[in-house]
Order: structure tokens, then sequence, then C-alpha cells
């Protein structure tokens, strides 16, 4: 009997080392971890968009004439502490509602742009006539990737205006002033503002990635009609918010990315 009970405490003793040793190891593994997280907070990037002002000539038959320019961007600027590695910065633009309010708009004023939307692209018609085409890649994707590291002391990276963001501007103010009232001239009317959703992503150097999002605002601050008939606009550009990153491991970052594609493409999960 003293025999059993012996072995029995041996038992509890051996079941008590080992959950000690199992708990010391996962406190072990906790406290790396934690260390790991607060060590790369330490040297986080914290990627930002800054507010610029554009001038642009708008022609009805010409709405894609600067979309090459190389100043009509902004700057994206690190604000933090650390490298950031695979910057994209991705514009949530709905142009299905775009080409409903410039065609109505457009048919209000007599102005003669007409949109058109297919599986293809977006056409941009003037009087009846097709004046430019933007293929799917060039208004569907908004997405600009960088391949060079942003520091937090590096010069602000240059994010350029998606060709659709900026032909649909282009489009939209023009039609708003066409022939408005019959004024030419400089007009100060009050116009729209557009606010758009701009997805900022990037990685730190422990391959962390993060989702930054920006509500970036769009207005018009003067006008004037020229001669030729074309339309000279002052933009500014102005973000308004940045909210909290969103930082993912790894792997929780490849899964999200599987799951966005499949989505995208219709793909049931």
């Amino acid at each position: 009997m003293v025999i059993l009970d012996i072995l029995t405490i041996d038992r509890w003793i051996a079941l008590a080392s080992s959950i000690g040793t199992l708990v010391a190891a996962g406190l072990a593994v906790f406290s790396i971890r934690e260390l790991r997280l607060q060590r790369a907070q330490q040297f986080q990037p914290r990627i930002s968009l800054t507010g610029a002002g554009y001038e642009i000539g708008v022609r009805p038959d010409q709405l894609l004439s600067h979309s090459e320019r190389e100043d009509l961007n902004l700057p994206v600027v690190n604000v933090g502490h650390g490298i950031a590695t695979d910057l994209t910065v991705e514009w949530v633009v709905d142009v299905e509602d775009w080409v409903a309010q410039i065609n109505t708009l457009s048919a209000k004023r007599g102005a003669g742009i007409g949109l058109e939307q297919d599986d293809f692209g977006l056409k941009v018609l003037y009087n009846g006539r097709v004046s430019s085409i933007m293929r799917g890649p060039e208004y569907q994707v908004f997405r600009c990737p960088f391949l060079v590291p942003v520091t937090s002391d590096s010069m602000p990276v240059r994010s350029p205006l998606p060709v659709a963001v900026i032909a649909l501007l282009s489009a939209y103010y023009y039609c708003y002033f066409h022939k408005a009232e019959g004024v030419s001239g400089k007009r100060n009317d009050p116009v729209p503002l557009f606010r758009f959703t701009v997805n900022i992503g990037y990685k730190d150097t422990l391959d962390r990635s993060y989702v930054r999002r920006s509500f970036v605002d769009i207005t018009m601050s003067s006008a004037a009609l020229n001669k030729d008939g074309s339309i000279g606009l002052r933009l500014q550009v102005e973000p308004v918010s940045n909210e909290p990153a969103e930082g993912y491991s790894p792997i929780v970052s490849i899964l999200l990315g599987v799951l966005k594609n499949s989505i995208a493409r219709g793909v049931p999960i």
C-alpha cells in the first residue's frame, strides 16, 4: 500500500514537472515574441500622404492630354522610425457612379461629353465621337507600386494620381462650368468636393505587412474659361485623415491576399 502511494506521488511529481516545463517554454516563447514586437514598434514605419495643388487645362477632346505629367502626384512620406518596403498606393474609385454623374451633368449643361463603360475599358466621347479610350488596367487598377525603401529621413516618394481620377475629375468640372448661366471668364461658384479612399500598403524590416487607410479630398479652388474653349482649373488635393495602420504577420498577409484575389475573380471560398 505504501509502495503504491509512493508510485502515485512520483507520477504526480513527474506530471507537475512536465507541466512546469511546458509553462516555462510557453512563457519563454511569449517573452521572446513580446520583445520582438517591442523592438519592431521602436523601428516601425508610418506612411502618410501629404497635400498638393495642381493647375491643369481641360479640353473636352483631350481629357487625357495631361495624364502623363510628372507633377500630377502626391508626396508620400514616412513619419515613423523604421524603413518601409514594398510600398503600394491604391485608390478606391467607383467608376460606374462617376460615369452616371458625368453623363447626367453633361446632358443638363449641354457639354457634349459622354462616357461609356464596358468590360474592356472606358470610352470618352465628345459630340458623339470617341476622343480617348482608357483600357482595363488604366482605369480599373489604381495601384501604384514602389520598389525603393522609404526611410524617415528620405525625400518624399511621389505617388502619381491615377489616369482615370484625373480624367474623371476633368470631365466633371468641364461639364460643371460649360456655358453655366452663359458666364465666361473666372467663376468662383461653390463646387462639389470629392472624397476618395486611398489604401497604403507597406512592410517593415520584420516582413510584417501594414495597411493604412487615408481619406483624400479633391476640390477645385478656381477656374477660368480660356479663349481656346478650354477651362483652366486649380485643383487642391488634401488628405483629411489617416487611420491607424493594421499590421499582419507574413502568414496572415498571404492568406488575406489569397482571399482578396479569390473574391476579385469570383472564386467561391
